[in-house]
């Protein structure tokens, strides 16, 4: 069972729980939660936060409508893949481009000096400043080491 990193073996059941195996599960599950409660903050008032995704100027009104409407179903799905690890290869994957696009968007506006608050983990977000792109830019560096890290793992299966 990949999921808790047990394997068995003709000497009975052989734990393989190293510490590299530790902190990826932990990962995994915490960006999954993580996801998770995110898309939950969103999914209740999709207006709203179409409005954020506005505020990053990036996109019009009709992008951004259909961002907000899209993007939270796609993070609880990335997220219920990220606990349960079906698909968790194409979760990884996702997580990473998630990270990526965060990572990118968050310090376009910042260069560009908008005066915005996130809308991550809830609506009414956090500012746009070194603090989230510090965090982003972390969320981004752990999304590829278990992107890497679970590629190799779970090649074979």
């Amino acid at each position: 069972m990949a999921f808790i990193g047990f394997s068995g073996g003709e000497k009975g059941l052989n734990i393989n729980l190293t510490i590299r195996t530790l902190i990826f599960h932990l990962l995994r599950i915490g960006f999954g939660i993580l996801l998770i409660y995110s898309a939950i903050q969103k999914l209740g008032d999709p207006f709203s936060f179409s409005g954020i995704v506005k505020n990053y100027d990036v996109f019009g009104w009709g992008v951004s409508r259909l961002v907000a409407i899209a993007f939270p179903p796609l993070e609880l799905l990335v997220g219920m893949i990220l606990i349960t690890t079906f698909w968790l290869d194409t979760g990884l994957m996702l997580l990473y481009g998630m990270t990526s696009v965060f990572l990118l968007i968050t310090a376009q506006a910042l260069l560009r000096g908008l005066d915005i608050s996130c809308g991550c983990f809830n609506l009414e977000g956090d500012p746009i400043g070194l603090v989230k792109l510090g965090e982003n830019l972390t969320f981004f560096a752990l999304s590829w080491w278990l992107f890497m890290t679970g590629k190799r793992r779970y090649r074979s299966e």
